[in-house]
């Protein structure tokens, strides 16, 4: 998982909790099971119909979903926050614990730190070529994604909340 800091700042938006459930990892992973649509490229009537279906996988005791349609289907170079999660019992209490992160895809967190920079050298040079307006629209590749990722945070944050409290968690 990608956790960069500067100061206290966060420079890539994630959200990060922690669930404790007397649920066994094995009934909370098949509550996921059900309540999650397979990733998959076709476009199905439910897809259509219900906007916000989420769709996941789940590998071992680890599980990532999308609150959009093809938030883990249509590629990984996309702006959709996921959740990626695992579930590890605690065998003296017998609380099982539920980690959770909401954040880009790693691929998508990579590419935009590369690109970011390239923008930033691009906007650099035109400064110094006197070339405005490469140096403003370059500046707004940068801006724009990473305001994206930042105002789609709470929402995101709101959502997979929702799912693991009252999908998974109360059901």
């Amino acid at each position: 998982m990608l956790n960069l800091h500067m100061g206290n700042a966060k420079i890539i938006p994630f959200f990060r909790l922690r669930y404790e459930t007397h649920l066994s990892p094995v009934q909370v992973l098949e509550r996921i099971r059900d309540n999650v649509a397979k990733p998959e490229w076709a476009i199905t009537t439910p897809k259509l119909i219900q906007y916000s279906i989420i769709t996941g996988k789940i590998t071992g005791n680890e599980f990532e979903v999308s609150n959009t349609r093809y938030g883990l289907t249509y590629g990984r170079m996309n702006y959709l926050l996921i959740m990626k999660g695992s579930v590890q019992s605690e065998k003296q209490s017998g609380v099982t614990s539920i980690s959770l992160i909401i954040q880009p895809p790693t691929a998508t967190t990579c590419f935009y730190i590369i690109f970011s920079a390239l923008m930033i050298l691009l906007a650099r040079y035109a400064i110094r070529h006197g070339d405005v307006m490469l140096a403003v629209f370059s500046i707004i590749f940068v801006v724009v994604p990473y305001l994206s990722l930042v105002f789609q945070l709470p929402k995101s944050i709101h959502v997979y909340r929702r799912f693991i409290e009252q999908d998974i968690l109360n059901r």
